[in-house]
């Protein structure tokens, strides 16, 4: 319970702190064309559509800079992003500017923005930007918005008539969007050049040990310890991660059978978890303290061993075989290699929450 109770208060000290962000090698270009080098925020297309969080050096005060001040920015050896204005698609006589990413520069601009989940794309030519956005459904299957990216770029053939039969054939994936404003580019322009900026999302994968545990009493406790490859596409999402490794868990749980007196019979189980677990796991914030859950499934031996009483001879049932997982936890980021965590986990038989550090590389 003491343990509880520290962990509790790590997370009340700690939920007030500012979210955890990494920055990366990058630059803006300022409105009055100054061009800054520093580092730019991680990458999350959805945490970049109205402004940047920049600082000089790794020491320096983080500045935030929106549409109004910025042009453009870029990541070394990554992502382009421009201040890019479109009218709504709710309603044309709004105006909205976003930083976009560009995939295609040339006559024709392609650019990609994440709003709500959902990824729309931008056509740029010249004075003039057409918003491509797919059909959107509700929960129910309904029809939320209907996509307009087919006679948006039906209207743009106008330039390119034999573009034309392509669009029957045309997904609203960015590699084929690509490819068609850069032949719309070619057809309109053969002799000028058509740049491709385009860059797959980076996984980033980390390796996490961690050894815990919950002595709750001499007759009930468990320790725990696992090695997980850890795997995430921070572009799209710093929250969500593909877990691979080797787990462990030993939980002992006694209790009393009959009292006589001074004479007391004990039942006493062990039960060792040995798995190789795969699961997805989401954070549901990406602050310095991190709650999360988790799902997946596990290659799972299980050992479950109980002593002898005076009743009862010794048993040992072992099973192995694959088994659903469930578990909820807390992760909180005392360095950059270094967490403590809880976790309350179901794997085959529902363990005591398992508390204890974790080194990050």
């Amino acid at each position: 319970m003491k343990l509880l109770t520290i962990a509790f208060g790590l997370a009340l000290i700690s939920i007030s702190c500012l979210a955890q962000e990494n920055y990366v090698p990058g630059y803006i270009v300022k409105k009055n064309a100054d061009t800054l080098r520093g580092y730019l925020q991680e990458e999350r297309k959805q945490d970049l559509l109205k402004q940047v969080k920049f600082k000089e050096n790794s020491n320096s005060a983080i500045s935030a800079f929106g549409t109004d001040a910025v042009v453009s920015f870029a990541y070394d050896q990554g992502n382009i992003y421009k201040s890019v204005s479109f009218q709504s698609a709710d309603d044309t006589s709004v105006t909205k500017t976003y930083f976009a990413n560009q995939l295609v520069e040339g006559g024709y601009n392609l650019y990609e923005f994440e709003e709500n989940g959902e990824t729309d794309y931008l056509v740029q030519q010249g004075s003039n930007t057409y918003l491509l956005y797919n059909t959107t459904y509700h929960g129910t299957g309904e029809i939320n918005r209907p996509g307009n990216y087919l006679n948006q770029l039906n209207l743009l053939c106008v330039a390119c008539d034999q573009l034309r039969p392509r669009l029957t054939q045309l997904g609203y994936y960015h590699k084929e969007l690509i490819a068609f404003v850069s032949d719309l580019n070619k057809c309109v322009n053969p002799g000028k050049q058509v740049k491709n900026y385009y860059h797959k999302p980076k996984i980033h994968a980390e390796v996490i040990i961690f050894a815990g545990g919950l002595p709750i009493s001499s007759v009930r406790s468990q320790i725990t310890g696992e090695i997980l490859a850890r795997f995430s596409y921070p572009q799209i999402s710093n929250r969500t991660f593909l877990n691979v490794g080797l787990h462990y868990s030993n939980t002992i749980n006694s209790s009393t059978l009959l009292s006589y007196g001074n004479i007391k019979y004990h039942d006493k189980e062990h039960h060792q978890v040995i798995c190789v677990p795969a699961t997805i796991q989401y954070n549901l914030v990406s602050w310095v303290v991190q709650p999360y859950v988790c799902v997946g499934f596990s290659l799972a031996y299980l050992s479950e061993i109980t002593d002898e009483t005076y009743f009862t001879p010794r048993v040992v049932d072992n099973r192995f075989g694959v088994s659903v997982i469930g578990a909820a936890g807390l992760e909180v980021n005392i360095s950059k290699i270094l967490l403590a965590k809880a976790e309350w986990r179901y794997e085959l038989l529902l363990q005591y929450p398992a508390i204890g550090l974790a080194l990050k590389f």
